[in-house]
């Protein structure tokens, strides 16, 4: 029986080769949106690792921009591949505030027939939220 002492939740000591077997093929995709919790703005941002010569090591880049307005319907499977992953946080569904004065805010997530998201922009009661 396996020692289960340290077990933690978390994958460490190489435990992910203990949770897939070695001969199957894994048909897990990257991950493309990642919602956070609410702030009193919508925000979108993507994280990104670069490597750096002079340092000799990779760096954690943030990125800001309007992705879901970027993204275009056409080959949202080519836009993924170079935005992914991308985290937004959606203004409040509350009372109006000092800087989001339209709420209540949400976000409508549209996936086509191939598993892929083609449209994730802030909406409220109005339609399509720009920002």
């Amino acid at each position: 029986m396996q020692n289960l002492k340290n077990l933690s939740g978390t994958i460490e000591d190489d435990r992910e080769s203990e949770l897939v077997e070695k001969e199957v093929q894994s048909s897990l995709r990257e991950v493309d949106l990642v919602f956070s919790g609410h702030a009193h703005r919508n925000i979108e941002f993507r994280i990104d690792k670069e490597w750096v010569d002079r340092d000799n090591k990779h760096e954690i880049r943030i990125y800001s921009d309007l992705y879901s307005q970027l993204l275009s319907g056409n080959n949202p499977d080519e836009w993924w591949n170079g935005y992914r992953p991308v985290i937004v946080q959606t203004a409040s569904c509350g009372p109006d505030g000092t800087v989001d004065r339209k709420p209540p805010y949400f976000r409508k997530v549209t996936i086509d027939g191939d598993g892929w998201i083609k449209d994730f922009r802030v909406r409220n009661i109005g339609g399509v939220v720009e920002f």
